[in-house]
């Protein structure tokens, strides 16, 4: 048997060898010989393993990362209806203080009695503050302008 790697005469003398090389033709011949003893099917095991592995990791990536987002989501959605309910309280909505502080069953005589004890004094006192921290800003503006 020929060496594969190695000119043949054919590989010099083809009509063709001018322009293509003998390696051209060498190449081909080791190619040809070494896909002789080539199956298709001795590819299907290797092909059947990457296919599972990257199925399975696809599948692990959705279900960490499908499901982390949603309940991030969830979280937050969560988070953003407790901080609207609040910051309503917070501003007198009509809607929240009549479901809350308003209420007429148990819970809202409670609550009442919970921001008196809480809220009372101090809450009025820092109102109280607010509001002549404003005025105070409002007497220099009027000073200011009639200044200039």
């Amino acid at each position: 048997m020929t060496d594969l790697t190695t000119f043949t005469d054919a590989d010099t003398t083809d009509h063709y060898a001018a322009s293509l090389g003998p390696e051209y033709f060498a190449s081909n011949r080791l190619a040809e010989a070494m896909m002789a003893k080539f199956d298709a099917e001795h590819l299907k095991p290797l092909v059947d393993k990457v296919a599972d592995e990257f199925r399975d990791k696809l599948w692990s990536d959705v279900v960490d990362y499908l499901l982390a987002d949603t309940e991030q989501n969830v979280a937050g959605a969560i988070r953003q209806m407790v901080e609207q309910t609040v910051q309503a309280l917070l501003t007198g909505k009509e809607w929240a203080m009549n479901r809350y502080p308003y209420a007429d069953y148990s819970k809202g005589e409670e609550i009442r009695a919970a921001v008196a004890k809480h809220g009372g004094d101090t809450l009025l006192a820092r109102r109280v503050a607010d509001l002549e921290a404003e005025l105070e800003k409002s007497r220099q503006t009027i000073e200011y302008l009639r200044r200039y």
